[in-house]
């Protein structure tokens, strides 16, 4: 079976809830093993656990100056709240709009730092965000997960819910002044897999190359493109090495829990020392597939390897957008651990964290494009007479890899 044929049959087959901790995630570990299986390989399973929030009950109700429920959900680690508030649109929760809200609910733009910390910092009892587009319809939209990151946990806890847009314009428009809502939330202990196989290297085995892609879901849409593609890329490159045998040892790894917060890869990390010891570069795979998109590759290390890999990519007539970026995916998990790494991806026509992660705007031969410029740059990496780059994340690189964890 030709690569694009093969990727697209496993995402197919991987499109469906698989929310880390549940059913649909263990059902999605037994693929991916069954096909490592079948490709004449063997996967090490490790459990662990983690902590993550259960909504118990989110209500919003407009009382004045008309009465009307409308269906919400809370945002994550915000807290719990209840009872009766004055209600207030504060769009950007800029300074001079946050002067009379004392005591009240506001509905703010974005859930993003620049908005988040004014009303922290402001007499607001809690606050709600929009999510989707005006012209969803309840059917065809969802109240997508949302929670507040160490980073805005670090400003503070303000209790926060989430509305459809279309439920937020109707409550501007008619003059909400007063709400009632209620929300409760908690923590519960979790746990998943991680899942990974090693291919031993020939002349050069003990030094390792890893590969990554998180096969977990949001709790909304059947996560093809986040992540079915990337386990599928991932488990193409397993069988193309498992017939063409690399001089470097190789680990191919695929994560749990990356929607938590890249709790996965963050575990693989600190619980082999070893193997990052070895590790002269990591590859992840997070949305490719995309018809109409680009390809590109986000890397955490020194200028320098990105100019290597621009002109690579340049020399190959690939259309590659190569960024210096610590990217938000488990890519960024083993460059804190020192390993320089690159994320490749395919963005575009696609959608992710909501019910539209569909198969419709996804294609084989879209896959296997970013795929195949993915095994050149490896293979170039693993056959040189010396690695073409150094083990080695700058400081600048590593201060925006310690920011994203907020480190």
């Amino acid at each position: 079976m030709n690569t694009a044929d093969y990727q697209w049959d496993l995402v197919k087959r991987l499109s469906f809830t698989r929310v880390a901790g549940t059913p649909g995630c263990v059902r999605a570990a037994q693929i991916i093993e069954d096909e490592v299986n079948r490709l004449g390989g063997s996967v090490l399973r490790e459990d662990f656990t983690f902590r993550y929030f259960v909504i118990d009950k989110a209500y919003f109700r407009v009382t004045k100056p008309y009465e009307k429920e409308y269906t919400v959900t809370a945002v994550g680690y915000s807290g719990n709240l209840s009872g009766t508030f004055p209600f207030r649109y504060v769009e950007r929760a800029m300074p001079f709009e946050m002067e009379n809200t004392d005591g009240a609910f506001v509905l703010m733009n974005h859930l993003d730092a620049d908005q988040y910390k004014p009303v922290v910092n402001s007499g607001a009892v809690g606050f709600m965000t929009p999510c989707g587009k005006w012209y969803d319809t309840d059917a065809a939209s969802d109240l997508t997960q949302s929670r507040l990151g160490m980073k805005l946990r670090e400003i503070g806890i303000k209790p926060g819910l989430r509305i459809r847009c279309s439920d937020a314009i109707e409550m501007i428009r008619r003059g909400a002044s007063e709400v009632q809502c209620e929300i409760l939330q908690h923590d519960q202990e979790f746990t998943t897999q991680n899942l990974y196989s090693v291919i031993e290297g020939s002349d050069q085995a003990d030094e390792y190359i890893l590969f990554s892609a998180h096969y977990d879901s949001v709790p909304t849409g059947i996560g093809a493109y986040d992540n079915a593609t990337g386990c599928a890329a991932l488990l193409d490159l397993y069988r193309y090495f498992m017939e063409n045998k690399p001089r470097h040892t190789m680990v191919f790894l695929w994560c749990g829990a990356e929607e938590m917060g890249l709790l996965g890869s963050q575990e693989f990390v600190k619980k082999h020392p070893e193997i990052m010891e070895k590790a002269r570069m990591e590859v992840n795979f997070d949305l490719t597939g995309c018809v109409i998109g680009y390809d590109g590759v986000s890397i955490a290390a020194p200028q320098s390897t990105c100019d290597l890999v621009k002109k690579f990519a340049d020399d190959g007539h690939h259309t590659f957008e190569v960024r210096r970026h610590a990217a938000s995916s488990d890519s960024t998990s083993f460059a804190e651990a020192g390993i320089p790494s690159f994320n490749f991806y395919r963005y575009g026509e696609a959608e992710i964290h909501n019910l539209h992660d569909q198969l419709a705007p996804l294609w084989g031969e879209s896959m296997a494009k970013t795929t195949a410029f993915t095994r050149e740059f490896v293979q170039w990496c693993d056959s040189a007479p010396e690695f073409p780059f150094a083990r080695e994340i700058d400081d600048e690189m590593m201060k925006e890899v310690k920011n994203y964890f907020g480190r």
